[in-house]
Order: C-alpha cells, then sequence, then structure tokens
C-alpha cells in the first residue's frame, strides 16, 4: 500500500506535515512540525487505516509505549499518540 499524500496538511489539529521520509508494512513516517510549540518532529502514520483492527491498535500502542520508554540522543522521543 503506498503511503498517502499528506504533505502540507494538518493532523489533529497541530502538527503541520513537512515530507514523507519512509513507509513499512504497517505506516508511513513523515517531517512534522508541531505547530503549537514550533517543534519539528517525526510523525508516524497508520497505513489503511479504516481498515485497521484491535490488535492493529494494540500493537501500534505497545510500539508508542515501548518508544517512551527509552531516551537516547538518537532516538526519537515519543511525545504524542
Amino acid at each position: 500500500m503506498d503511503p498517502p499524500v499528506l504533505e502540507g496538511r494538518l493532523l489533529a489539529g497541530r502538527y503541520r506535515v513537512r515530507e514523507l521520509l519512509g513507509a513499512g508494512g504497517m505506516g508511513a513516517v513523515y517531517t512534522a512540525v508541531q505547530e503549537d510549540l514550533h517543534r519539528k518532529v517525526a510523525l508516524k502514520v497508520l497505513l489503511g487505516s479504516s481498515d485497521l483492527d484491535d490488535i492493529d491498535l494494540t500493537r501500534f500502542r505497545a510500539e508508542a509505549l515501548a518508544a517512551a520508554e527509552l531516551g537516547h540522543p538518537n532516538i526519537v522521543q515519543v511525545t504524542d499518540f
């Protein structure tokens, strides 16, 4: 599945999408700006979100929670999901 074209769109009322970084089996990652804080972020968007089931959402949540536990300069900090 091809990632959606989101460049220039405002997601969740605060993330302005800049460009696609890459895509995998479950999602696509974009650079974005968190507009209220003027902060550059990486934004992961689930592919085929209308076809997701509870297992997919549980897996995505577990991924976000696991990543939020990590702290290192070379690892993206999870701030929202």
